[in-house]
């Protein structure tokens, strides 16, 4: 009876150990047991006491032969074997391990029948090893890469079981450079700049290269100075850095002189640069400015360039400085009746700069006109008239500019048509000596401004007596003046010219005792072959001010003559007359011409110009060239390679300004997101014009905001909305263009909405592989909201899983979708769907997304127990419980037969 309830034992413990183990990585074998005979003594038991009987007998059992069941799991874990056995005692091993048992001193070895024997499948693997292909090995990751080493598939690493990307230590694969520890598709490019980019003769230039995405740290560059030498880069980065050479160079045969430059890096060609080559620069500059009315000289115009005396406009309208040192200077012109103009003027050492300032007529209805401005003393009182020439009253508020406190009235009420005199005191100091301007402005329904120059009294003063001087070439020119010391104590007077010519004073250096004047002459002597005319500016220094004054020197040669402006209103080929008198000697001249637009004489000699007589050249223009521009061409006389004669002829052809501006759209929706509009201003006059857009937001941003157009053309202006830190709202922004020489051209206005920022992105799970432990999943990222730059990370992972991502970032415009692929590093899978979630970052937002690694739900492993999927086994199964069922039924019946033989 006991044989069959321990065999029917048998068989329940195997159907347990299928269902309760069904999920889990045991291998269990049961190996062939052939027949054999248990004997099993029975003896009569007794209701009281046992009795021997004097004799026993055996009932004898055939066990027959239980084959293998074997079950499909991958060997993760060791298999045990159960074999059904008679129990014999065996042998330890050398060590003392028991038989049966693994060495403990001995890793990987077992105690086999008194024999140690190598099995790591029950005993398992040395530390720092594991079981892998029936033996201990040091531990590896999927891919077969030992721990704490590079992968052939670069950038990985195995770390710890689990492949990350190590580009910094494992490199990248061929056509990619190292990003952090990321690798990026290269794209090498170079790009050459010099500075300075104007080199003075016998100067160097650095070369600076800028490189940048190179698949490898570059192994040597250099540069093409463009003047037949060559230098060696120095540089500084890996794959992307900077590179620096220093190109000399000397002096050339003419200037300025260009040169391209080039470089190599890496066997890259680079985008070149270019310099200029310049001469050794002289000490001082001249400029001659020229103030118009429209296209007609002005005379009598208030000029003031920095901050020296006013000055005022000859009959051409001009005024010449010379001697200045390099600088910007601020040039201001105002004129009685005229709107004030203002400009500035880089003077460069060795040049002449020449502007012009338009003053427009003044078309505000309020007039001002200075009545009196009394020089000489501390405060003077300055008279102005004031006009309404509306036909209606006007309120008109008066403000001052000025260095110096000013007192005066601050408003002044007109009816129409009527007018009125004010009176202002600007507060000068007593013990300094200069110029300076006051400006008052009256604003009504216009605005006009009244620039009125001021002449303080105290320090040394100085005039001339005599403005102007023509001398013929072998002659002295004497000019006179009169120097003043204003102060109440005495001082020394330095006197100095910037004569072109060699000059000399009567004295350069005197004492003057308080308010004494004294008359300094200047002496000009003209070489032999000199002509033109130059305006000499005198200084007078004394320790605590100084001041100057200005002379005209004209030296005509043989000639006189007075210069001429004409305006034309044909168009084509026209001659212009110009009508020259000889005051001078008779004789024979060659006529020569300078022109900006190519104007021509038509005659080259001027045969027996007598003296007295009057002779008529024909200047030949094609104003076509002009396109709404002024030239000015000279004439030039020469005698014997000398010019004895200049005069200069201005060409203007009548014209107009005018211009129109239109936005690409007038009205944007932004939620932070960089918007582009684009502004247009069309050139619709017959002038070159330049124009200025002006604004005043912190959310848009112009390129450019100054530009000059062509009659007919079109500049464009782009307009870059950003309101990435504006409060949500409509912001409406004026957008003023202006015309240089004809005020406001239109005013648009760009209204901006400012929305809230939309965070709205979607994900799902496209595809999913599995492979050797590691899962290969890709994620379809779909932005809904605003643009984005997303970092996808996972939670929810297993503890020993390792992840990560390609690309590790990227920017998804609005509306646009992005896959991201996640390579997870699995250890210890169980047969189990694994619940993570997909994290979207950004860097003010995140979202959190679930998904499903469905390792159950699609099989992804095999060799698991399931019912779903193994009919034959529960077959098995349901047979063994019968076999069960029925050794335990016969070993009840056995032993009711027991009861009954007793």
């Amino acid at each position: 009876m006991n044989k069959y309830f321990t065999i029917g034992l048998v068989f329940a413990f195997l159907v347990l150990v299928k269902l309760s183990n069904a999920d889990v990585w045991i291998t269990t074998q049961i190996y062939p047991v052939y027949p054999v005979f248990y004997s099993y003594p029975v003896y009569p038991v007794y209701p009281v006491y046992p009795v021997v009987y004097p004799y026993a007998f055996y009932y004898t059992y055939p066990v027959y032969p239980v084959y293998p069941v074997y079950s499909f799991a991958p060997a993760q874990n060791p298999t045990y074997n159960i074999n059904v056995q008679s129990s014999t005692s065996q042998p330890a091993c050398s060590d003392g391990t028991p038989s049966g048992s693994c060495s403990a001193s001995n890793a990987s070895l077992y105690c086999n029948n008194g024999n140690l024997v190598y099995n790591p499948e029950i005993c398992g693997c040395p530390s720092g090893e594991v079981f892998s292909g029936g033996q201990c090995a040091p531990p590896t990751c999927s891919d077969g890469t030992p721990y704490g080493s590079c992968s052939t598939n670069t950038p990985y690493y195995c770390n710890n079981g689990v492949l990350i990307q190590k580009a910094s230590e494992c490199g990248c694969p061929s056509g990619e450079a190292v990003k952090g520890d990321s690798c990026i598709a290269t794209n090498p490019y170079c790009l050459t700049s010099v500075n300075p980019s104007t080199v003075v003769e016998g100067n160097s230039a650095i070369v600076s290269l800028i490189y940048s995405d190179f698949p490898s740290t570059p192994s040597q560059g250099y540069v093409d100075c463009g003047n037949g030498q060559y230098s060696t880069l120095t540089c500084q980065g890996n794959q992307s850095g900077t590179c620096t050479a220093t190109c000399q160079y000397g002096s050339e045969n003419y200037y300025p002189f260009p040169v391209k430059i080039s470089s190599v890096i890496g066997g890259v060609q680079c985008s070149g640069s270019s310099l200029t080559i310049v001469p050794a620069p002289l000490t001082t500059g001249s400029v001659l400015i020229t103030v118009f009315n429209n296209t007609q000289p002005l005379p009598n115009a208030i000029v003031l360039i920095g901050n020296s005396t006013p000055f005022y406009t000859d009959a051409n309208g001009e005024v010449e400085l010379q001697g200045l040192q390099p600088g910007v200077y601020n040039v201001y012109a105002s004129a009685s009746g005229f709107q004030s103009s203002e400009t500035s003027v880089q003077v460069t050492a060795g040049n002449n700069a020449v502007i012009n300032l338009i003053l427009k007529p003044n078309t505000c209805d309020i007039v001002s006109n200075v009545i009196s401005n009394i020089a000489g003393v501390p405060n003077p009182v300055i008279q102005l008239s004031v006009s309404n020439n509306a036909n209606y009253s006007q309120n008109i508020s008066i403000s001052y500019s000025s260095s110096f406190p000013v007192s005066g009235p601050l408003s002044v009420f007109l009816n129409a048509g009527s007018s009125t005199i004010i009176s202002i005191q600007p507060q000068l100091p007593n013990n300094f000596y200069g110029s300076s301007e006051l400006a008052v402005t009256f604003n009504g329904d216009c605005s006009s401004t009244q620039l009125i120059p001021l002449v303080l009294n105290s320090g040394v003063s100085i005039s001339s007596l005599n403005n102007n001087a023509t001398v013929f070439p072998n002659n002295n020119a004497v000019f006179k003046f009169l120097v003043q010391n204003n102060a109440d104590f005495q001082t020394i007077v330095s006197m100095t010219s910037n004569s072109a010519f060699p000059s000399s004073f009567s004295e350069s250096q005197f004492v003057l005792q308080p308010h004494e004047s004294k008359f300094i002459y200047l002496t000009v002597q003209v070489p032999d072959g000199a002509s033109g005319s130059q305006q000499i500016m005198i200084n007078a220094t004394t320790p605590f001010s100084s001041n100057n004054a200005f002379v005209n020197l004209n030296v005509p040669g043989q000639f006189y003559s007075s210069s001429t402006c004409t305006v034309l209103n044909d168009t084509g080929i026209v001659f212009v007359p110009v009508n020259i008198t000889n005051y001078a000697a008779s004789g024979d001249f060659n006529a020569v011409v300078q022109s900006d637009f190519n104007a021509e004489l038509t005659q080259n000699l001027v045969y027996d110009f007598q003296y007295g007589s009057t002779r008529t050249l024909y200047l030949k223009f094609d104003t076509s060239k002009l396109a709404g521009s002024q030239d000015y061409a000279t004439i030039y006389l020469k005698h014997n390679n000398t010019i004895v004669f200049q005069q200069s002829v201005c060409v203007a052809v009548n014209g107009f300004y005018s211009a129109i501006a239109s936005l690409s759209q007038s009205e944007v929706n932004s939620s932070g997101g960089l918007q582009i509009v684009f502004l247009s201003v069309q050139n619709t006059g017959s002038y070159p014009d330049s124009y200025d857009v002006q604004f005043n937001s912190n959310i848009l941003t112009a390129t450019p905001t100054n530009f000059t157009l062509q009659p007919g053309q079109t500049g464009q202006v782009e307009l870059d909305v950003l309101p990435k830190n504006s409060a949500v709202g409509s912001y409406i922004i004026p957008l003023n263009v202006y015309s240089f020489n004809n005020g406001l051209v239109s005013t648009l206005n760009l209204i901006v909405n400012v929305q809230p920022s939309v965070f709205n992105l979607n994900a799902s799970l496209s595809n999913i592989n599995y492979s050797n432990n590691v899962f290969n999943l890709t994620f379809t990222v779909q932005n809904l909201g605003d643009d984005e730059y997303i970092s996808p990370s996972i939670q929810g992972l297993p503890q020993s899983w390792g992840y990560s991502f390609t690309p590790v970032s990227s920017f998804i415009p609005a509306g646009f979708s992005k896959n991201f692929t996640a390579i997870i590093n699995a250890q210890n899978i169980s047969n189990q769907d694994y619940n993570a979630s997909l994290v979207l970052s950004t860097q003010f937002n995140s979202t959190s997304i679930p998904f499903v690694i469905p390792v159950k739900s699609n099989n992804l492993l095999s060799g698991f127990f399931t019912f779903a999927t193994e009919p034959l086994i529960e077959a098995l199964i349901f047979v063994l419980i019968l076999v069960g069922v029925f050794f335990i039924y016969k070993a009840w019946s056995e032993k009711n037969e027991l009861k009954q033989l007793q």
